[in-house]
């Protein structure tokens, strides 16, 4: 009766929320499995590596951009452990009164490549996409801590528009 209620809640939440896409819905209704065989009781033990298959997400990136982003459209709260050995923590939230802010989807629309404004990626979110591509995290803090200290500016002092790109350039070059 619980699942079906929250489900029902959920899926308001979904109709109503423009910035959720399906792996964030994939990723609550495996939360919701976890929370459901914990008899509903917070917060909840959960581990990466069952919660990837059961959610569809095969990269450690989206999973944890996923999970942040839950996090910060308050939906659940995620409290992770750093620990291997240790799993991550969840609190599921109350959704019935979640209150979508409103976005102007015209005015992100109109603006070109150009206009979008760089954002600097947290320094986790680097080491991941380096760990993803086989490569130590020596390698990623060699990297952030470069880009750092160039004020995430390009060779030719432009701003960056994605780190990504620069990272995979990073790579190519270490190859060499």
């Amino acid at each position: 009766m619980m699942t079906r209620k929250l489900f029902t809640e959920f899926s308001t939440v979904i109709f109503s929320e423009d910035r959720l896409n399906p792996t964030h819905i994939s990723l609550y209704f495996a939360l919701l499995q976890f929370w459901n065989r914990n008899d509903f009781q917070n917060p909840i033990m959960i581990s990466r590596s069952e919660l990837m298959p059961l959610s569809k997400i095969s990269s450690y990136g989206t999973y944890h951009k996923c999970m942040r982003e839950l996090n910060d459209f308050k939906i659940i709260e995620y409290l992770p452990s750093f620990n291997p050995f240790k799993g991550s923590m969840v609190n599921m939230l109350d959704i019935k009164n979640l209150t979508c802010p409103k976005t102007n989807k015209q005015r992100v629309e109109d603006k070109s490549i150009s206009q979008i404004e760089f954002q600097k990626p947290p320094f986790n979110e680097v080491v991941l996409y380096f760990e993803e591509r086989n490569h130590l995290k020596t390698e990623a803090k060699e990297f952030f801590q470069f880009y750092e200290e160039q004020d995430w500016r390009l060779s030719n002092s432009h701003q960056m528009k994605c780190w990504r790109a620069a990272a995979r350039n990073w790579l190519q070059k270490a190859k060499v």
